[in-house]
């Protein structure tokens, strides 16, 4: 039996954060979330996530921030960057979050499930 995938969920609005982790909760993983940067380092370095989350709520800075932080902590984890205004940072890990909850939930597992995810 396989351990359940661990998320981290990273953004600026702690209200927006907690019903996010709530949603991700409904996919079997375990769901981290904060609003720190020190944090974020901090979770990625002693949990080590499968999948990061990143909010629109971020500034460019702080997404570039941890980005290069996860990259050099864990380069194997997945990313995922929300989107506010339809635009694409990578192509490939980005959702609109207009396109809404369900959509989100099925990214997030298909994003999990892509890869094995081995705890």
């Amino acid at each position: 039996m396989s351990n359940p995938a661990c998320i981290l969920v990273y953004g600026r609005d702690p209200s927006l954060l907690e019903t996010r982790c709530m949603l991700l909760e409904t996919t079997g993983s375990k769901v981290h979330a904060t609003t720190e940067p020190e944090q974020a380092e901090q979770i990625i370095r002693e949990e080590r996530p499968d999948l990061l989350v990143l909010c629109y709520t971020l500034s460019p800075e702080d997404r570039t921030n941890i980005l290069s932080a996860a990259q050099h902590l864990r380069p194997e984890m997945k990313t995922l960057i929300l989107t506010a205004d339809g635009t694409s940072e990578t192509g490939n890990g980005d959702l609109d979050i207009f396109t809404g909850a369900r959509a989100l939930r099925a990214k997030v597992v298909e994003m999990l499930d892509s890869g094995a995810v081995s705890r």
